[in-house]
């Protein structure tokens, strides 16, 4: 790496640093007006824990717009003292002077991919543990037509919850047998564990469910069946108190339904993979969330890239703007990207386009926009020279 380069990188590091700590600050702030209860604890290392995941949240879309604003502010300044001038006489290419940051931008991308992967595995070793996270609420999980479970209380990272009432139904809709238990878990392996619960046996198509006492499992008696003749409401044809009853195992995995009860925005990237490649119904409204959510992480994996060039092509496509001009660029080249974001988020998340084509227009178009303004700006140049003539 040439001397030239080393410099202009140096700048650009300069204002990145700047660009990101600015904006950090104002989210942390916001943030922290937001969440003032969070604050409350005596104990630093919680607080140290919540604000360190906030801003490894902030990570993927901070970075490409400091890159952005890095890119317009190196350049211009360069263009304003006069040095951008006396580089380009000396026969040096923008692309050899600006190599090193696209280098540099890439390996930014990889650090805001790695962070958007890894995401919840670096929100289990910061221990980290809020009543957003970690709160008990009621809890409800269906499955399919045949199960449907419901907790007063239930806690979403341990998987265990309170006042569980468990309703069975037969493939006609009737009553197939109920569980009703203080608690539940769902345990190492695989298993669903209730204790100290009810459990009522109907008569149904499959036959009548009991609970066997030594296995404490529920087995089947086969040649207790519903007639078709048999209508109305059935009264149970067993009933049993229990201090422990075992589901079979992986029956009811809770994990998709778990990650269906929390906002897309929060689950990380392999989650996202599982609520879409899990859930049986592809084309359901339930996941369109989920899914423009993963494409959005992917394209924004791409943005510190895009960012860099997007701002080399706005900032050198005139040389004569003033400092001015250039911070009134920059911000109408965010508000524009965040417009863009604002309307196909609404588009995207409500399944009314396709979630890939959602999430990457914003980027597309502001680089689209940022080729147009170059070529534009251009040939005006060109045209008031050849007038001038």
């Amino acid at each position: 790496m040439g001397i030239l380069e080393k410099y202009i990188l140096v700048q650009w590091g300069k204002w990145f640093g700047l660009s990101s700590f600015f904006l950090l600050m104002i989210l942390l702030l916001q943030l922290i007006s937001e969440s003032y209860n969070q604050f409350s604890s005596d104990d630093f290392s919680t607080i140290f824990s919540w604000l360190s995941l906030r801003c490894l949240a902030f990570i993927p879309w901070i970075l490409p717009i400091a890159c952005f604003s890095a890119t317009l502010l190196t350049v211009s300044f360069l263009i304003i003292k006069g040095e951008m001038t006396g580089i380009l006489s000396c026969s040096f290419s923008v692309i050899y002077c600006f190599r090193s940051i696209f280098i540099f931008g890439f390996l930014i991308s990889i650090v805001a991919w790695l962070s958007i992967i890894y995401y919840h595995d670096l929100k289990q070793r910061l221990a980290f543990e809020t009543t957003e996270l970690s709160q008990e609420s009621h809890f409800q999980m269906k499955i399919d037509t045949k199960r449907l479970w419901y907790f007063s209380r239930f806690d979403l990272d341990r998987e265990r919850g309170e006042n569980v009432h468990l309703y069975a139904y037969d493939s006609q809709g009737n009553d197939s047998y109920r569980v009703r238990a203080k608690k539940a878990h769902w345990d190492a392996r695989n298993h669903w564990v209730f204790e100290n619960g009810q459990f009522m046996g109907f008569v149904s198509n499959e036959g009548l469910p009991i609970m066997d006492s030594n296995s404490k499992q529920i087995v089947w008696d086969k040649d207790s069946k519903r007639s078709s003749s048999d209508s109305g409401k059935i009264s149970p044809s067993f009933y049993k108190k229990f201090d422990s009853l075992v589901f079979s195992p992986g029956m009811d995995d809770p994990e998709v339904p778990i990650l269906l009860s929390k906002r897309a925005n929060i689950l990380s990237f392999f989650e996202l993979v599982k609520v879409i490649d899990t859930y049986p119904d592809s084309s359901s409204a339930h996941i369109f969330p989920y899914r423009y959510r993963l494409y959005q992480l992917i394209w924004n994996s791409l943005g510190c890239l895009l960012s860099i060039f997007c701002g080399l092509m706005l900032v050198i496509s005139n040389k004569n703007q003033k400092l001015g001009q250039i911070i009134g660029m920059s911000t109408v080249g965010i508000l524009l990207f965040y417009g863009f974001r604002t309307v196909f988020d609404s588009l995207g998340e409500n399944g009314i386009l396709s979630a890939s084509f959602c999430a990457g227009l914003p980027y597309l178009g502001i680089l689209l926009i940022s080729i147009f303004y170059y070529h534009f700006s251009n040939s005006k140049d060109s045209t008031w020279s050849a007038g001038k003539a």
